[in-house]
């Protein structure tokens, strides 16, 4: 008979220590209900975060895309500049000077819409 009882107290104790070591259904419930609100204070404070991140980046973009009156005058002046700039450089590069536009229909020198003149060996092109 001593096997058997060995056996008995082998099993009661095996249900006290697993009644022990196992939560209830209740505690198994508590303990995940402790995770998600966790989880949602976590993730409510991560939006708070980025919306308050947001909020300082937007902050300094109205300040950065509203810039100064004196760059708003240096960027007309180039705007206004330009074109100008552009034909000195493009008769630079081409090795001609630049014309200035006849009064009327805004075409610069006699030639701008004639053909271009014949070269001086009979309107041939020269051969090497």
């Amino acid at each position: 008979m001593a096997p058997w009882t060995t056996l008995a107290g082998a099993a009661v104790a095996g249900f006290l220590a697993a009644a022990v070591a196992i939560p209830s259904k209740q505690e198994q419930a508590l303990r995940r209900l402790r995770k998600l609100e966790k989880a949602l204070e976590a993730e409510e404070d991560r939006r708070e975060e980025y919306h308050h991140r947001r909020r300082q980046d937007e902050g300094k973009s109205e300040a950065a895309a509203k810039g100064s009156t004196l760059g708003a005058m240096i960027g007309a002046l180039a705007g206004a500049v330009q074109p100008v700039l552009m034909n000195i450089v493009s008769s630079a590069l081409s090795g001609k000077a630049a014309q200035p536009p006849e009064a009327g229909n805004g075409v610069a020198g006699p030639e701008a819409g004639a053909a271009a003149p014949p070269s001086q060996n009979g309107g041939e092109a020269s051969q090497i």
